[in-house]
Parts: structure tokens; C-alpha cells; sequence
């Protein structure tokens, strides 16, 4: 690739800005260190993760983009926002991220012929899980329009093998320009190991939807208390709309007599959340690569989640903790009860950093992410 240093901007395009500083922040860092003027394009970013990215020289672009909505005025109206940036900024490089902003990136891109486009598939999401008639519909044109935004990628990257494979099944992507990387890696001196609490402590964290595994965690934690009455269970998430979210009122006034489930509402510091439980639980139905898994990882806690894509990459099993079965309680249940044995969970939690170290350390997956985007 050449340019001129005055040409060397890097545009990300996002459904939600919040996420350049949760998981893309130090990509943004790595390839602004090669020269480049880093610009992220979202619809929305909260006023304490805007002030980070300004404090990294790195420039905000609103967009109208409604990541929830399916109406078409709003998305058509989106990419033509965005074309008007892409023609006024003239990025060299252009990497988009989330179902919506790919499928807007890609149009807004079409006749773009000096821009290298790439592209990160970070979970399906409810793509493939809904079955309405509405569903049926929004899946069969989402991969039309995937497989139009693919044709200009000059790449198109998957945080698992499974999203990977379903990709290339479905033709919607060259094997020759797909590549397979760890999740979006985590940062090992941001979320370093730390000692386990000496009692049974577990947590969840994520948004309040039913595929999540939310309501799952609180049934099997239930069960688990009945047995350990002295294990303490936290649950960190936040309301998002959506057709099987959980009531936010319910839970606060409910759960914790029901199943012994403390709500802790939105974690601003999941670093000293991790540090304060001993296990971390994700029943999530699917993934793509689960970054609160991999702190959790990186913090030196064993893991039970759901043998499900994204889930299932995290966990070696009987090394650094247990696959369960989707939607099976009894199984998250005795995979819980397991690690009440400090012994194991501190062995299992040893093993958890250092797969964390070997495969997901957020240096090694942004190395292989910008060799394949040759940066000069």
C-alpha cells in the first residue's frame, strides 16, 4: 500500500461508539503508532468514552445508525451518511464491525475503488436463532446484502471457528480472504491475575436478555445455594431492548430472594468485579469471542459457559474450567458445584491466565489482525 503521510487515515465504523473504547481501543492505539489519523464512526458514544478517545487524539463521527431498529428509511439513511464521510475523509483504510454497520459500510463502499475495506465478524447474534416470519425475512436479506458488502473486502475477519465455517458454507465470503483470529484479545496488564477470594463467589456480566443465559445463571445458583447456603452469587448487566430481555424491576426485586442472586446493575470497573469474585459463569447462547470471559481469563478465574460457538473457545475443559449444555440448569448446576472445591477453582484458575497469556493476550491478536491489514 502507498501514500503520502497526509493520506493516512483509518476509519472504524461501529454500531455502537462505546465499543471502540471496550474492545477496539488498543487496535485503535497500535495502528495510530504506524502514522495513522485514527476516525470512529458510530451512533452513539457515553460522554466518559468519548473523553478517552479524544484523549487519544482519535475523532468521533456520529451516525444516524439505530442498531435495534429494522426500519429501512433509518439504515438507508445511515449509509448515506456514511458515504458523504468515507468521500470526505478519503480513509486509506476502512474497518467495520456489527451487523448493521457492515451491511451500511458495505453499500456506502460499493463504487469505492481506493479504499481497502475489511470487515469483523464479532458474533451471528440472533441471526440464526429466531425463527418468525420477521426473522426469516431480516436473515434472508442480511445475507444478500453480507454477501454484496464481501464482494469490495479486501478482507473479513471471525472471532470463531464456527461463524468461520458458517460463512464459508453459505458462500457469502472467499475462504482466500477470510481469516480466523482470538477474539479481540484482552489486555493482560489491564486485567491482571490476582488471588482468588477463599469462599465460592461467582458472577455474571452482560446485558439483561434472556439469551444470554441470565435467567438460566439465577435457577441454576438456586440450586447451587440449596447445597453451599455460604456461596454468594453477583450478576452484573444492564436493561437492553430487545424481544427476550428480562425486566430489570424484576430482578432487582426479585431475584435475590428467589434464587439468591445479587444484582449489581452496570459494572464501571469490571477489573475490580473480576477481582472480587472467584468464578465467572457465562450461559450465553452464542457468542463471538466473549471479551468479559477473556478478563475473567486474563484474571486468573476458572470459567463455566455453554458449549455453544464463541463460548466454547474459551474453555479447555477439566483444564481451566466446564462446558455445559445450553438451557441444561442441572448441568450449569453441578459444573458450579464442582468449583465450591477451592482446590479445583484455584487450580482451574491458574490455567485460565495462562491460556489466557498463550492465546488471547491482546498484542498477539492485534499483531495478527494488522498483518493481514499490511499497514505501512
Amino acid at each position: 500500500m502507498k501514500n503520502t503521510a497526509s493520506e493516512k487515515k483509518f476509519l472504524f465504523i461501529s454500531g455502537s461508539g462505546d465499543t471502540f473504547v471496550w474492545f477496539r481501543l488498543d487496535l485503535m492505539i497500535a495502528i495510530q503508532s504506524m502514522g495513522y489519523k485514527i476516525f470512529a464512526a458510530a451512533p452513539y458514544i457515553s460522554d466518559e468514552n468519548l473523553t478517552i478517545l479524544q484523549k487519544h487524539d482519535i475523532e468521533f463521527i456520529n451516525i444516524s445508525l439505530e442498531r435495534k431498529s429494522l426500519n429501512p428509511f433509518n439504515f438507508f439513511h445511515a449509509v448515506f451518511q456514511l458515504n458523504k464521510i468515507i468521500n470526505k475523509l478519503k480513509p486509506l483504510v476502512i474497518f467495520s464491525y456489527m451487523h448493521k454497520s457492515i451491511l451500511a459500510t458495505g453499500l456506502a463502499t460499493i463504487l469505492q475503488k481506493d479504499i481497502e475495506v475489511y470487515y469483523m465478524i464479532t458474533g451471528l447474534g440472533h441471526l440464526f436463532e429466531r425463527n418468525t416470519l420477521l426473522m426469516r425475512i431480516f436473515q434472508k436479506l442480511s445475507l444478500i446484502f453480507f454477501s454484496l458488502s464481501f464482494q469490495n473486502a479486501k478482507g473479513v475477519f471471525f472471532q470463531n471457528e464456527d461463524d468461520f465455517e458458517e460463512f464459508l458454507k453459505l458462500k457469502l465470503v472467499s475462504p482466500k480472504k477470510s481469516y480466523l483470529v482470538n477474539g479481540s484479545g484482552v489486555n493482560l496488564n489491564k486485567f491482571a491475575i490476582c488471588g482468588l477470594p477463599s469462599s465460592p463467589i461467582f458472577m455474571t456480566m452482560g446485558r439483561l436478555l434472556e439469551s444470554k443465559g441470565m435467567r438460566d445463571y439465577a435457577e441454576a445458583a438456586s440450586i447451587v445455594k440449596k447445597k453451599f447456603p455460604e456461596a454468594k452469587f453477583f450478576l452484573y448487566g444492564y436493561p437492553d431492548l430487545h424481544e427476550d430481555s428480562i425486566d430489570e424491576k424484576e430482578i432487582v426485586e426479585t431475584w435475590n430472594e428467589r434464587f439468591g442472586v445479587e444484582y449489581m446493575g452496570f459494572c464501571n470497573n469490571p477489573a475490580r468485579a473480576i477481582a472480587d469474585s472467584s468464578i465467572f459463569v457465562l450461559l450465553s447462547y452464542r457468542e463471538g469471542t466473549p471479551r468479559s470471559t477473556l478478563e475473567a481469563m486474563a484474571m486468573g478465574r476458572p470459567i463455566i459457559t455453554n458449549d455453544v460457538p464463541g463460548c466454547r473457545e474459551t474453555v479447555v475443559p477439566g483444564r481451566n474450567g466446564f462446558l455445559v449444555n445450553a438451557k441444561d440448569i442441572e448441568s450449569a448446576a453441578d459444573a458450579m458445584i464442582a468449583l465450591c472445591d477451592p482446590k479445583l477453582r484455584n487450580r482451574m484458575g491458574q490455567e485460565s491466565f495462562e491460556l489466557a497469556k498463550e492465546k488471547y493476550d491482546v498484542y498477539k491478536v492485534n499483531k495478527s489482525i494488522i498483518e493481514r491489514l499490511e499497514l505501512d
